[in-house]
């Protein structure tokens, strides 16, 4: 299942502050009924940056500089991602007023996901990050759903029990609907009672999703176990070991994931090779090794577009991903040792599976300013 990106073509994730303003979004942004309200190609002035971070946008893809060309596949339509996120919010709708829930829209939109990933053959996954504060939750449901389904697929194969967990993991955060924005949103530490408060949307999502889906043994699992952790350290209810079921163990790891690769008002998101070291420190003790492996080596550590300093010095940026490794993605020079930019013509696309001797030292949000002082004249 060849899975390269979760959330529309993009580059480089930016940062939406001052440093973005005068470059190019790489991605279309959408609303709720999926019209596209800024599109791809834009150069982002300070008005438009001042209406996106309104809107709760801490960061956007934009083109990168000295690779304008690179774009990564969608591994699900946009319309499939807007129509999950839409669901998800109706859904809160719906309930916090008592009104009944449309079981066939949830399947509706869980069949989209799993025929998208379904068209796709073997291959690497890159998760978005791009969310807004407000609709965090929204957004983080379709990844985790998305990620678990890929996860499920790759370990047990496909059948009822990946429908069931998918639909599990798109309503594991529905919980989260009944706790105030103010706790959820609260950019310092929680109280004591505020923790306890976030702590019980675990409990009430599975009376949730068992209510809305009563036929189902495995979604309302998804959504009481997504917390829970191999050594009883979790909540709601301490469980450990075989007491977990295969559903909850998957999508702890996706929700661990997706949460902490994205942006938050109280932390800073994580680079994903970050989040995979955190991730493997885990594993055998809180997350199931089994279900870490498959991420570890079939989820991407360095995205495309990642810009990277390389062990001899060069600045590269990552091209596309390399099937066999997730670990070692295609790069293309855009340096020499010295920092001075290659011209169009001096850059090599190199296959670091290919190159043991290469070693990636760090990952960088930004190019370093010397290299901007000489971006002037270079052809590119």
């Amino acid at each position: 299942m060849h899975v390269p990106g979760i959330g529309g073509a993009w580059v480089i994730l930016a940062n939406l502050d001052g440093r973005t303003e005068g470059k190019t979004l790489g991605h279309n942004i959408y609303d709720d009924s999926g019209r596209i309200l800024l599109r791809s190609g834009v150069t982002l002035t300070e008005s438009y940056i001042q209406r996106l971070r309104q809107k709760g946008y801490l960061s956007v893809y934009v083109q990168d500089e000295l690779a304008p060309d690179l774009q990564l596949e969608e591994s699900i339509d946009s319309e499939t991602r807007v129509r999950g996120i839409a669901l998800v919010k109706q859904l809160g709708k719906s309930l916090a007023l008592g009104r009944p829930v449309d079981v066939g829209k949830i399947n509706g939109v869980v069949d989209m996901i799993v025929d998208d990933l379904k068209e796709r053959p073997d291959g690497i996954v890159t998760l978005s990050s791009m969310k807004t504060v407000d609709d965090y939750t929204f957004e983080h449901s379709v990844n985790v759903c998305v990620l678990s389904a890929f996860l499920w697929w790759n370990i047990k194969g496909n059948g009822c029990d990946l429908f069931d967990l998918a639909r599990g993991a798109l309503l594991h955060d529905i919980g989260k609907l009944s706790i105030p924005l103010e706790i959820l949103l609260k950019p310092g530490p929680l109280t004591d009672e505020e923790y306890a408060e976030v702590k019980r949307h675990a409990q009430t999502g599975y009376n949730v999703v068992r209510e809305i889906l009563p036929g189902s043994s495995a979604s309302p699992l998804v959504a009481r176990e997504h917390h829970e952790r191999l050594d009883g350290s979790g909540y709601p209810g301490g469980i450990r070991g075989e007491e977990l079921s295969p559903y909850g163990r998957i999508a702890a790891v996706a929700d661990v994931y997706d949460a902490v690769t994205s942006d938050r008002v109280y932390r800073k998101k994580m680079f994903p090779h970050k989040a995979m070291q955190l991730i493997d420190r885990m594993a055998g003790t809180e997350l199931d090794p089994s279900v870490v492996g498959i991420l570890m080596d079939r989820v991407t550590h360095y995205p495309t577009g990642s810009r990277l300093l390389l062990g001899g010095g060069e600045i590269g940026i990552v091209s596309a991903q390399d099937e066999r490794s997730s670990r070692r993605p295609q790069v293309r020079l855009l340096t020499d040792p010295e920092w001075n930019i290659l011209g169009i013509r001096e850059r090599r696309e190199i296959a670091l599976v290919d190159h043991e001797e290469i070693v990636i030292e760090d990952v960088l949000e930004e190019y370093p300013p010397e290299i901007k002082a000489r971006w002037d004249g270079v052809p590119r």
